[in-house]
């Protein structure tokens, strides 16, 4: 966990408070190091949304691994489609950018 999550963390311990953090994103057009793929890339390598919201690149990372903390994703409030723009995500379904699974030690997020 890093030093800065620890300290939300013991904050919200310590004053018995609930802090509500994002899930993260994944980058539309570029990847993040050698794992965190953009949206962009995985599609057109045939990833199948929102199949591959599951894989462990799209995980959480660091802020929304605080252990303490309500963490929130994105849902895709609608579905749009007029060429030559279309939503990848349909309504009411996780966002295509929107980073899903446990947080660190496993815990649901």
């Amino acid at each position: 966990m890093s030093p800065w999550a620890s300290a939300i963390d013991n904050l919200t311990w310590q004053q018995d408070i609930l802090s509500i953090v994002t899930a993260g994103h994944l980058p539309l057009d570029s990847r993040i190091g050698l794992t965190r793929l953009s949206v962009r890339e995985r599609l057109n390598e045939n990833r199948v949304y929102p199949d591959y919201l599951l894989e462990d690149s799209c995980r959480i990372a660091n802020h929304a691994q605080i252990f303490q903390a309500l963490t929130v994703g994105s849902i895709a409030l609608s579905f749009y489609h007029a060429l030559p723009y279309s939503s990848i995500g349909q309504q009411e379904q996780p966002s295509a950018f929107s980073c899903s699974g446990f947080g660190i030690w496993n815990p649901i997020k």
